[in-house]
């Protein structure tokens, strides 16, 4: 017999085979396949192709993969996940929840996700603990906590460090004792897009910030300051650049995380200040993955450039939008 012929044969063998064990067994009826949300359109007819023959909703698919263990599940709700997880952003996530209730005794609920050691006052932490940003932290020393029946006084705010100090609920630039009224400017969001994955999300912000005392902004003296909150809520993201880091060309002062890697820039991976003829100020920044996972609604941006030496020359001001949500994952400024 021609041997071409034979090994042609032996290939229709084979293919049949993989077909009958395939079509009848129990895994493949259980594998992301055959409109499995999590998998649509995979079968073992692909015939283990790891990359899903291009497919974007099912990247590393393959038969005998079962979706890929240990990567991101893909959700539209709650019930797509598995027991005690949670549908966010499109991707299943563990610990999501809705009040304290829905945390085991010793986690509360913050932002949709369940934390440690999470407090209102004092009184719900340890001894030597105080309650800062809806977390107990250590006071690093011996002295107790201070009480309602004045036993100690309020701790003046500390403008820049991302700490809400006095406990009023406004942090940093957000409380006058920072930035008072007359060291306000007016600030416009140009554009604003925030893409969450998981723990991090993709950002851009384009601002415009005008008013009077816009001369006194100098990022290579100044520290820059950026905060995020929701509009009835504690801040999800505060990050600062320190003056050191700002490069100067003519009118724009620069901040590339790459040349000056900082890590209170919270993955912030550039910002640009861009001083115009007319009195205006333009800022910019960017990042890939910034250390923000913030739901869709009404957020409040503050900026703010915090001179420590001389704290009249400090500049802030913030303002409120409603970031939406488009394609399912991403947040669009209103």
């Amino acid at each position: 017999m021609d041997q071409k012929l034979v090994d042609r044969l032996r290939r229709l063998a084979v293919v049949g085979m993989v077909s009958v064990l395939c079509v009848g067994s129990p895994m493949w009826a259980a594998s992301n396949g055959h409109g499995n949300p999590n998998c649509p359109g995979k079968s073992c007819e692909d015939h283990g192709n790891a990359k899903g023959h291009g497919r974007p909703n099912c990247p590393g698919k393959s038969c005998d993969s079962n979706g890929n263990p240990g990567g991101p599940i893909a959700c539209t709700a709650d019930a797509d996940c598995p027991a005690d997880w949670g549908c966010r952003h499109g991707q299943c996530h563990k610990d999501i929840c809705t009040t304290d209730a829905d945390c085991d005794a010793d986690q509360g609920c913050r932002h949709g996700k369940c934390h440690k050691d999470v407090c209102t006052t004092d009184a719900d932490c340890d001894a030597l603990e105080q309650c800062r940003n809806d977390k107990c932290h250590k006071g690093g020393n011996d002295t107790p906590k201070s009480t309602d029946d004045g036993g100690l006084p309020t701790p003046a705010e500390i403008c820049g460090d991302c700490i809400d100090n006095d406990g009023n609920g406004l942090t940093d630039l957000e409380d006058a004792a920072c930035c008072s009224e007359t060291q306000e400017f007016a600030m416009t969001l140009s554009r604003g897009v925030i893409v969450p994955r998981g723990e991090t999300s993709k950002v851009r912000l384009r601002t415009v910030l005008m008013g009077n005392g816009m001369t006194h902004i100098t990022p290579t003296t100044q520290d820059v300051l950026l905060q995020v909150r929701p509009t009835d809520g504690k801040d999800i993201f505060c990050a600062r650049i320190p003056a050191s880091a700002f490069v100067q060309h003519h009118n724009i002062f620069k901040f590339t995380a790459k040349k000056t890697p900082t890590a209170a820039a919270k993955g912030l991976d550039g910002v640009m200040v861009k001083m115009k003829r007319d009195g205006t100020v333009r800022f910019r920044t960017l990042g890939k993955r910034v250390q923000i996972s913030p739901e869709q609604g009404s957020m409040e941006l503050t900026l703010g450039f915090i001179n420590n030496a001389n704290p009249a020359a400090t500049r802030c001001s913030s303002t409120t939008t409603s970031f939406q949500s488009v394609r399912q994952t991403t947040l669009i400024a209103r």
